[in-house]
C-alpha cells in the first residue's frame, strides 16, 4: 500500500503521460498519443475508475534490466475500473540508445554493417564523394 498513490483524477494521469511522450511522439507517429488514449479507454472507462502510481524505488525495478545504464525515465499507472470490474496496468519505460559512448540494439548492429567512411548521419555516396 505504501508504494502507490492514489491519483484524483484520471485526467491527471492523462496530462502527466502526455507531457512524458511531449510532442516529439506525435511528431514522429501522427496521431499516436490519442490512439493510445482510445486503447487505453476501450479497456476500461474514466468513470469510476481509481488510478494509482507506482511509487515505490523504482531502481528495483531497473536492476534486473541488461540496459539498466541507459534508463532515462518510466511510469506505472494502475486503472481499476470498479463498474467493469476490470484492472489495466499502464506502464512505459524510456532508454536512450546511446550508453557511455556505444550505442545499443539495433542502431548498434546497423553500425556493424557500415562499411569505412560512413557514419549514421551520412550516406554512401556523400562519404565516398
Amino acid at each position: 500500500p505504501d508504494h502507490f498513490v492514489k491519483k484524483e483524477d484520471p485526467a491527471e494521469v492523462v496530462s502527466e503521460v502526455n507531457q512524458y511522450f511531449g510532442t516529439s511522439l506525435d511528431l514522429a507517429q501522427p496521431g499516436l498519443v490519442a490512439e493510445l488514449w482510445g486503447a487505453v479507454q476501450s479497456c476500461v472507462s474514466f468513470i469510476d475508475t481509481e488510478v494509482y502510481e507506482l511509487v515505490d524505488d523504482l531502481s528495483l525495478l531497473t536492476a534486473a534490466d541488461d540496459d539498466s545504464g541507459s534508463h532515462l525515465w518510466q511510469f506505472h499507472y494502475f486503472f481499476n475500473d470498479n463498474k467493469h470490474k476490470r484492472l489495466l496496468l499502464f506502464a512505459v519505460k524510456a532508454t536512450s540508445r546511446y550508453v557511455h559512448g556505444h550505442t545499443t540494439g539495433s542502431e548498434a548492429d546497423d553500425e556493424d554493417m557500415m562499411q569505412p567512411g560512413e557514419g549514421l548521419y551520412s550516406s554512401p555516396t556523400s562519404a565516398k564523394g
